[in-house]
């Protein structure tokens, strides 16, 4: 009771609290609206809570795939109830909207700093999976004042996931937009660690800016942005390397640059619109090209004659970024309009029968990385989410009151499907991640459309699967370190030698005693040097004995060492190796 009562005053309200027993959830009634009672489910929170740790930590054990599956889904439906109980319990006043927009405008500040803490404490700002070491190679690249870097002796030992070695070139494979903004982190002597959480905080000021341009109360705005900024989806992304959280940024910026510019229109806001897709086009290819369409079409549907001004005004204002990524096209391919990722890997094919990194794709395959991506989205965003957006989404479509911006993220659901590669690993279906905060404008309008949700109702189940998403984070937090230490084990015991090479072979790796399936580490993810190999120790590629010879010989009187991986958790040793 006296928590209660603490807990009102901070909201400035008066209390009228109340206990009901319904078996074993008890109600905790807190007023925020002039005595009136509004509930806050305690018990069900701290029961989704823990529902949550478990689902987050799972990994840790890793069980078989259809019990991991089976697991999976029980827990995220679980909260799901437990957050539809809470919603069903009470309908009184939601908050009100001086309190709640107080509440809504300080979300990016809480949003940021967990993000921040995990990407420090927990992720220790370590480029866990490939992708994110070739982001930090092509700034490291940038910084050094190049474009691309000399291939090093015998270089196939040194070869990396997403590293292309071509035409006496060594350069990543992926566009320059992120890197470049890393190494305008360096310039301010920010560390490149911060830049996904401010982006993070920033994706949610834009998105509760675009939820009240389309207009959305502060009490529907509250709970919906703090379910997709405080999920694991959105924390995990923003405490990463990946380059997804800028692409959300862009994305959810250009919409609600665009709402503000239908309310009051300002030839500046078009160039600016302009400037945003650049930034996408210089990220994520795919994004940009499925935003770019989205908008086009909205605003020709939507403006007829009237839009092609403003589609000039943004393409003026996107002309500086774009005549500067075609120049990086061109220096590098020798075509300015064939990007490094096709100049590196020509096989690459898009579709049911492309091909990509991890081989041919077929329906049974993209039907099989769809189903992990969905099952991903229930953890890392939470049923509750999802069902509010599927009503929302069909009550806008009942109401004709759909925009194409609502389908951006189907829509990225289903370019996807052809991508012919999985991704490795990632903090849910990272690839869907640019447009997943949209969801929450969808779902707002189901309040205004029928089944016509009530908002007392929304924030009673957004305080729930909150809960559990606080509580799949620290869960998380445990998998995602435990992961971190595993995978650079190698890296860390190369630090205590003074000179040499650590030959690191393809090997399983586990996070823990009690994990059943190991994972596997490739040696292709294991070479993360430098632009120059300029330490003293360098990580190798271990491709057998066979070539240690020719390794001895291309770096002479440089000891080499062998990676033996032993134990649960994974912690190996370093073999001192002759040459022949």
């Amino acid at each position: 009771m006296a928590l209660a009562r603490a807990a009102a005053a901070l909201l400035g309200s008066r209390l009228n609290a109340s206990f009901t027993m319904r078996g074993p959830f008890q109600m905790v009634a807190i007023s925020v609206e002039a005595g009136r009672a509004r509930p806050l489910a305690i018990v069900p929170a701290v029961i989704a809570a823990c529902l949550g740790f478990a689902a987050g930590a799972l990994p840790l054990l890793r069980p078989p795939v259809v019990v991991f599956s089976a697991i999976t889904l029980a827990l995220g439906l679980g909260i799901a109830l437990l957050a539809l109980r809470a919603a069903r319990g009470d309908t009184r006043p939601e908050l009100q909207e001086r309190t709640a927009r107080w509440l809504t405008l300080l979300l990016p500040l809480p949003a940021g700093i967990l993000a921040a803490i995990v990407a420090l404490a927990i992720l220790r700002g370590y480029p866990n999976s490939a992708d994110e070491y070739g982001y930090m190679f092509l700034a490291d690249t940038l910084a050094a004042g190049r474009l691309w870097n000399d291939v090093p002796n015998l270089a196939e030992v040194f070869d990396f996931f997403y590293i292309v070695r071509e035409a006496g070139k060594w350069v990543s494979q992926y566009p320059p937009g992120f890197p470049a903004m890393l190494v305008a982190a360096d310039l301010v002597a920010l560390p490149r660690s911060f830049v996904n959480p401010l982006l993070g905080a920033a994706t949610t000021a834009a998105l509760v800016a675009a939820l009240r341009l389309r207009g959305a109360a502060w009490a529907v705005v509250l709970p919906l942005a703090a379910m997709v900024a405080l999920s694991p989806f959105a924390v995990f992304n923003a405490a990463s390397l990946f380059t997804h959280q800028l692409s959300a940024f862009g994305v959810v910026a250009i919409v609600a640059a665009r709402l503000w510019a239908e309310r009051r229109d300002a030839w500046w806001k078009h160039v600016m619109i302009g400037v945003l897709f650049s930034v996408l086009l210089v990220t994520r290819y795919e994004v940009f090209a499925i935003a770019a369409l989205a908008h086009v079409a909205d605003g020709l549907w939507r403006r007829r004659v009237a839009f092609i001004p403003e589609a000039l005004l943004s393409a003026a204002g996107g002309l500086p970024i774009g005549l500067a990524f075609l120049a990086y096209n061109a220096a590098i391919t020798g075509d300015p309009l064939q990007t490094v990722l096709a100049w590196g890997f020509p096989d690459l094919r898009i579709g049911l029968w492309g091909t990509g990194v991890d081989g041919a794709h077929y329906r049974a395959r993209a039907l099989q990385y769809t189903a992990r991506w969905l099952l991903a989205l229930v953890a890392f965003a939470g049923l509750t989410l999802i069902g509010l957006w599927v009503l929302g989404l069909s009550g806008a479509i009942r109401a004709h009151a759909l925009r194409l911006d609502d389908l951006l993220f189907p829509a990225l659901v289903v370019f996807f499907v052809f991508y012919p590669d999985y991704g490795g690993f990632q903090f849910g279906p990272r690839y869907w991640y640019a447009a997943f905060p949209l969801i929450a404008m969808t779902a707002a309008a189901c309040v205004r459309s029928p089944p016509a949700v009530p908002v007392a109702a929304i924030a009673a189940a957004a305080i729930v699967q909150t809960a559990a998403n606080l509580g799949f984070i620290a869960g998380h937090s445990a998998f995602a370190h435990a992961l971190v230490e595993a995978r650079s084990d190698p890296l860390v015991l190369a630090r205590a030698l003074e000179r040499g090479i650590v030959l690191v072979p393809t090997h399983p790796v586990h996070v823990s005693r009690w994990q059943i399936r190991p994972l596997e580490a490739n040696s292709l993810d294991y070479p993360r040097n430098g632009i120059d190999l300029e330490k003293p120790v360098q990580i190798a590629r271990d491709l057998g004995r066979a070539r240690d010879g020719a390794l001895c010989a291309a770096y002479p009187g440089t000891p080499l060492y062998r990676y033996v991986p032993e134990g649960k958790p994974t912690r190996g040793r370093l073999e001192p190796q002759p040459c022949p």
